[in-house]
């Protein structure tokens, strides 16, 4: 029971890292966005406040623009030095990476098969 505890732990430690991290991102994005949300025709957008809608976009596209700068030949050695000097180093990083990866992986081979089923 100890070692399952202890495993749960390790387990969770980084999602909530991971989740405050965000939170605090998001807080950033938000005051970004916030004199921008002014010009917005209306306050809330599908029930949500267009200063997080807005938050949420500027995430996005921040993630996708890193995703595209990782994938180049410079971009996967800086990846791969932060993995090696901090990363690697939380518990629970390997772990989750490897799931992620497995997860982004079969999703791929799905979209891949779900391509090919429709051109024929």
């Amino acid at each position: 029971m100890k070692t399952t505890v202890l495993g749960g732990l390790l387990f969770l430690l980084p999602l909530v890292l991971v989740w405050k991290l965000l939170r605090e991102v998001f807080g950033y994005a938000s005051k970004l966005v916030a004199p921008l949300a002014r010009f917005a025709p209306a306050e809330n957008l599908i029930g949500f406040a267009v200063v997080d809608v807005l938050a949420v976009v500027i995430l996005v596209l921040v993630a996708f623009l890193a995703g595209l700068a990782a994938r180049t030949a410079s971009g996967k050695r800086i990846t791969e030095r932060i993995e090696q000097l901090f990363l690697r180093k939380m518990p629970g990083y390997t772990l989750i990476k490897s799931m992620t990866q497995d997860k982004v992986q079969a999703g791929a081979r799905f979209l891949r098969h779900e391509s090919g089923a429709r051109q024929h």
